[in-house]
């Protein structure tokens, strides 16, 4: 929900978006940002997370994410 309010959708407000979360949550970037990569990318590795999301597009990550949200919650 919170990609989905991003504007631009571009890295540095992508950042600043995971960042919050992460003052919020107490979260490390780490516990975040990996199995972020994973559900959005499927794999493990990737360029850096916020120009990947950039380069996958709003649409894309959304969707990606609401299935795996979906999925998870159903196991």
């Amino acid at each position: 929900r919170r990609f989905a309010a991003v504007e631009p959708f571009e890295p540095k407000a992508l950042e600043e978006c995971v960042t919050a979360y992460l003052e919020e949550s107490g979260q490390p970037l780490k516990k975040v940002v990996h199995p972020l990569r994973v559900a959005v990318t499927g794999r493990a590795a990737s360029p850096g997370i916020y120009e990947t999301l950039c380069g996958i597009g709003r649409e894309r990550v959304l969707r990606r994410l609401d299935h795996v949200i979906t999925r998870e919650c159903a196991a």
